[in-house]
């Protein structure tokens, strides 16, 4: 089969599973399957798959034709325009947590101390860590495997971030108090699961859905995260695009949070949310 052919058969099948960019995925894969650009598959139309790369590749085909994030498939994805490792245990990074990084990029100073909670990939701490000074970031999750992949991103970037295991607050030692917090928490109610796309099914559903209605980690972190932050320190989360601003400015009702910016994403979405002590 050479790589015209291959292209060809997997626009067709992509199509038939509803993808919107059938050409543009059939391509990106192939191109993963044979370690190269795409621009090499436009150079080499009639070039021969081998046996293998033609079984990776049918493989890789059926995965996306059930809807599988190609992230996963391709083992990575590019965030603030880095990449980044990623696997079923951690949650995809998207376009709209780009605006949460950048709302903090334009609030810290050298030598800030931050805490991501819940991070996943690593991904915030991580391109924070790239694109800023700071003096200590720490990053921590529940689960162990999506620590691994973190460690494995920080390592990769060659940034130093100390990893945590711990739900919330259990990871945090007594006395540590940071400049920032930030988290992107689980926000989909459970009645919104049924209209997520395919892809998002296979993502992991702690980093989705949080424990009770949507706003239990908005709550929690408006009646929390004072307590280890700095006099002047600040809480930035991201929001969810179907719930109103006002329903999650609620939570922080009776804390000592008093001022608040909101950052919109390219949608015009009100998308970060930041609170200040002071």
């Amino acid at each position: 089969m050479k790589v015209r052919e291959a292209i060809q058969w997997a626009v067709e099948k992509l199509r038939q599973c509803g993808l919107e960019e059938p050409k543009r995925e059939a391509e990106r894969i192939l191109a993963h399957i044979l370690s190269c650009d795409q621009a090499k598959l436009f150079a080499y139309p009639e070039m021969e798959l081998t046996e293998n790369q033609k079984k990776a590749f049918f493989q890789c085909v059926q995965r996306r034709a059930k809807r599988e994030p190609l992230a996963y498939i391709l083992g990575h994805q590019e965030f603030m325009s880095l990449t980044f490792f990623v696997n079923s245990h951690v949650l995809i990074p998207r376009p709209d947590t780009e605006v949460l990084v950048e709302a903090i990029l334009a609030k810290v100073k050298p030598g800030y101390c931050l805490w991501d909670i819940g991070c996943g990939s690593g991904c915030i701490a991580i391109s924070l860590a790239v694109h800023s000074s700071p003096s200590f970031i720490l990053a921590s999750d529940i689960s162990s495997k999506a620590l691994q992949v973190a460690k494995k991103n920080a390592a990769y970037h060659k940034v130093k971030i100390e990893f945590r295991q711990g739900n919330l607050w259990e990871a945090a030692r007594k006395g540590e108090k940071f400049d920032v917090i930030v988290m992107n928490p689980p926000y989909v109610g459970k009645e919104e699961e049924e209209i997520l796309s395919p892809e998002v099914k296979y993502e992991p559903k702690e980093a989705l859905f949080p424990q009770g209605s949507w706003n239990w980690f908005y709550r929690e972190l408006a009646q929390k995260s004072f307590e280890y932050l700095t006099p002047q320190g600040m809480l930035a989360l991201e929001l969810s695009g179907t719930r109103t601003l006002e329903e999650v400015i609620a939570c922080f009702e009776g804390t000592p949070f008093c001022r608040f910016e909101v950052e919109e994403d390219l949608g015009g979405r009100e998308r970060v949310l930041l609170a200040f002590l002071k």
